[in-house]
């Protein structure tokens, strides 16, 4: 059974709901003054979602680092703001992204190297 093929939908499913979310989150539910911000929030995972959906590893690599800015940004908010099920989602969403980017470099090499 190949595991990476988890962790990739893992991560490819956490990276287009972590768009999604915080696209509904700024524009929708909590509307912002000006919508460069929030471009410019989603920018880095609109630019990673082509190596992730290739499956190269070096894009999984820098994505479980990058996915971690997010994850503290959205954590903040969790914790500081009254936004709470706003935040629920896109918070979900960049645990599922970090969860399939961290485990699919280790996954992938166990099963190359058994083959």
């Amino acid at each position: 059974m190949m595991l990476s093929r988890y962790a990739r939908i893992f991560a490819v499913s956490g990276n287009l709901g972590l768009i999604l979310s915080l696209l509904a989150w700024h524009v929708w539910l909590v509307p912002a003054t000006y919508l460069w911000p929030v471009m410019l929030l989603c920018l880095p995972l609109v630019l990673a979602l082509p190596g992730l959906l290739r499956g190269k590893a070096y894009t999984y690599g820098w994505c479980s680092l990058l996915v971690m800015l997010y994850l503290a940004y959205l954590l903040t908010e969790f914790l500081a703001t009254s936004a709470r099920p706003a935040v629920a989602p896109a918070l979900f969403a960049a645990g599922l992204m970090f969860a399939g980017c961290s485990s699919y470099g280790r996954l992938l090499a166990r099963e190359t190297e058994s083959q």
